[in-house]
C-alpha cells in the first residue's frame, strides 16, 4: 500500500495496521499545518466524530482532500451560527432546526471528502432520508477499507474532460433538491394583500413543511456588471425569519439536476428579461425544471378594466411563460380551462388557494342595527362596486334600510367612482368605505355583518369567499364559473350583467329567504388550509409523472 497519513484526535493505530503516520489534532500549529499541506502522502484519511476537536480537522478537509472516516452521521454539535445551518441545508432546516427539529450538519464533511466510509447500514439510509442526490461511488463501509482507499486514489488520478455546461452548477456529490422561489417583487414591497398574500403565505408553509432533502430557496432576479443573474435571497430572508445575528450575503443561485424554478411571484417584466438574457435555457440545460403559477388570465379577457400597458405585459409574461415552462400550475380549475385556450403542449394543474384568516379569533362585535352587506377587496374596475353601489342607490330611494360597506385600498381606474362614494348623500349614514383597516377590524366585520358579497367579473380564485365563509357568513355571488366551482350551491348568485335594477331586485330578494333563514349557508364550502395547499404542492413537485 501506498503511503498513507490519517488525522484524527483520537489513536485509531488499531484502524489500519500499516498506516504511515497518525496525525492528532494536537500536532497541528501553524508550521506544522504548513508542513502537512505540502506534505507527499498519497493518500489522507480523516476520522471525524461529533465533537469540537473534529472542527479543525473538517478546516484541514478543505486544504488537502482526503477521505473522511464518518464515526457519527449527525455533526451537530460542530455547528450553531445561523450561517452554518443555513449553507448546509438551507432556511427551510433552520427554521426547523430552531424549534428543535435538528438535521444532521454533515453536508460540509460529505461534500468535501474524496469518499466517505460509515459505520453501518443506518448511516446509509439517514443519507438517503435527507439528501436528494446521492454519489454511490463516494460511499463505502468500514468492513473493508484497504482496497476501496486505492480505487478511490486511482479514480481521483484519472484525467476526465471538462463540461463547459457544468460551471454554473454547484458540483456537489451530496445534495438537497433546490426549490427556486422567485419572490422578485415580494422582497421589495410591504403589500400583503393579493397576490403578495399567496407568496407571503406559500413561502411561510414551504419553509415549514417541505421535506429534509429539499432546500427552499427564495430568489430574485438582478443584475451585476450589466449582466441579470438570480440570485439567493438571504438578506431579506434573515430578515423575514427574524434571525438578527445572521450575515448571510446574496450570491448568484447554483444550479443542480431536478432543482425547481418556481414562478410564485407574478413579475411579467423579470421573467421577459430571464427569457431574452438567456437564463431559462441555462437553467433548462442544468437540467432544472421550471414551473410558472398562474392566478388569472383577467387582463388578456377584460383589458377595459385595466391600463393598456398592464394588459400588453400580462399578455408577453403569458407567451413568455409558453415557451419556458416544464409544467403550470393554476389556483382554479377555471383559470385551467381559460388558460388552456393560450398554452400548448405543456401539463397544467389545479391547486386551489389556502386560507390564512383565523377563523377563531374573535373580538368584540360590532351590533349593525341594519342588515349590513360586506364587499373585501381593492376597489377595481372588475370588482363590481359601481354596479353593487348603482343597486344599492335604488334600495335606499326605496327607502330600505341596509347597510353597504366597502374595505379595501384604492386601486386603478377608480377615481372617478372613489369621488362619487364620498359625495353620495347615504355616504356614512348607509354607506361606508374604510380604506386601511387591521386584521381585528377586518374580523369584527366579517363576523357582524349581515352578509358578503362577491360582485367581481372575473377572478382567478375569490379568496375572500373562502373567509367569509370561515365565519359562517352568507355569501351573495356575481354568477360565474369560478364562483360555483369554490362554493358550489352553499351561495346565493345574482345574474351576471351589470343592469342595477336585476341586481337590486336580486338582493331583495335575498333578503326575504334571510328573514326566512332559507338562504345558502356558507358553512358548507370545502376549502384548504394554507398548510393542505402548500402539503398538496409539496407533493406536486415530488411527482415525476407531472413534471416531464
Amino acid at each position: 500500500m501506498k503511503s498513507l497519513a490519517l488525522v484524527s484526535f483520537k489513536d485509531e493505530t488499531s484502524l489500519i495496521e500499516s498506516l504511515k503516520k497518525v496525525y492528532k489534532v494536537s500536532y497541528f500549529n501553524k508550521q506544522n499545518i504548513k508542513k502537512f499541506v505540502n506534505s507527499n502522502y498519497e493518500r489522507i484519511l480523516y476520522v471525524v466524530y461529533n465533537d469540537m476537536e473534529s472542527k479543525f480537522i473538517i478546516k484541514l478537509l478543505k486544504i488537502k482532500k482526503g477521505i473522511v472516516i464518518l464515526n457519527d452521521f449527525y455533526l451537530n454539535n460542530l455547528y450553531s451560527k445561523h450561517e452554518e445551518i443555513y449553507y448546509q441545508h438551507g432556511f427551510n432546516h433552520l427554521v426547523t432546526y430552531n424549534k428543535g427539529i435538528l438535521p444532521p450538519l454533515n453536508s460540509e464533511v460529505i461534500n468535501n471528502a474524496l469518499a466517505i466510509f460509515f459505520k453501518n447500514e443506518k448511516f446509509y439510509t439517514l443519507l438517503k432520508q435527507y439528501y436528494y442526490l446521492l454519489d454511490e461511488d463516494k460511499i463505502y463501509f468500514l468492513d473493508d477499507i484497504i482496497d476501496p482507499i486505492e480505487k478511490i486514489y486511482e479514480n481521483k488520478n484519472e484525467e476526465k474532460k471538462i463540461d463547459i455546461s457544468k460551471l454554473y452548477s454547484s458540483n456537489k456529490s451530496f445534495y438537497q433538491r433546490q426549490i427556486l422561489v422567485d419572490i422578485s417583487l415580494f422582497k421589495d414591497t410591504k403589500l400583503h394583500t393579493g397576490i403578495q398574500r399567496v407568496v407571503r403565505q406559500q413561502l411561510i408553509n414551504l419553509l415549514e413543511l417541505s421535506d429534509f432533502n429539499y432546500r427552499i430557496e427564495p430568489v430574485y432576479l438582478d443584475k451585476i456588471d450589466n449582466e441579470y443573474f438570480y440570485f439567493y435571497a438571504r438578506e431579506f430572508m434573515c430578515k423575514f425569519l427574524n434571525l438578527n445575528s445572521c450575515k448571510l450575503k446574496d450570491e448568484v443561485v447554483d444550479l443542480n439536476k431536478d432543482d425547481i424554478f418556481y414562478g410564485l411571484d407574478l413579475v411579467a417584466e423579470h421573467i421577459e428579461i430571464a427569457k431574452s438574457e438567456g437564463l431559462f435555457e441555462l437553467f433548462k440545460r442544468q437540467g432544472v425544471k421550471i414551473i410558472f403559477l398562474v392566478y388569472d388570465l383577467i387582463s388578456i379577457k377584460y383589458p377595459h378594466f385595466f391600463p393598456e400597458i398592464d394588459s400588453k405585459k400580462y399578455r408577453l409574461w403569458i407567451d413568455n411563460i409558453d415557451k419556458v415552462s416544464n409544467a403550470l400550475l393554476t389556483i382554479s380549475n377555471s383559470v385551467k380551462n381559460d388558460l388552456e385556450k393560450y398554452i400548448t403542449n405543456i401539463p397544467i394543474t389545479t391547486i386551489h388557494l389556502g386560507a390564512d384568516i383565523e377563523k377563531n379569533r374573535i373580538f368584540s362585535k360590532r351590533k349593525f342595527k341594519t342588515p349590513t352587506f360586506l364587499m373585501v377587496s381593492t376597489i377595481e374596475p372588475r370588482k363590481g362596486h359601481e354596479d353593487i353601489l348603482n343597486a344599492f342607490e335604488i334600495l335606499w330611494k326605496r327607502g330600505i334600510k341596509v347597510n353597504l360597506v366597502f374595505i379595501g385600498r384604492e386601486g386603478w381606474m377608480v377615481e372617478r367612482l372613489i369621488n362619487r362614494i364620498y359625495k353620495n348623500k347615504f355616504f356614512k349614514k348607509y354607506l361606508f368605505y374604510l380604506k386601511n383597516v387591521d386584521d381585528k377590524t377586518l374580523i369584527n366585520y366579517y363576523q357582524s355583518s349581515t352578509a358578503f358579497i362577491m360582485a367581481s367579473y372575473d377572478e382567478g380564485f375569490g379568496l375572500p369567499i373562502i373567509e367569509a365563509a370561515r365565519y359562517n357568513l352568507p355569501i351573495i355571488a356575481r354568477d360565474i364559473p369560478v364562483f360555483r366551482e369554490l362554493a358550489s350551491k352553499n351561495a346565493y348568485y345574482f345574474p351576471n350583467t351589470n343592469n342595477k335594477t336585476k341586481i337590486a331586485n336580486s338582493i331583495l330578494k335575498w333578503l326575504q329567504l334571510y328573514k326566512r333563514y332559507n338562504y345558502p349557508k356558507s358553512r358548507n364550502i370545502k376549502y384548504l388550509s394554507w398548510k393542505d395547499n402548500v402539503l398538496a404542492l409539496l407533493e406536486y413537485f415530488k411527482s415525476k409523472e407531472e413534471i416531464k
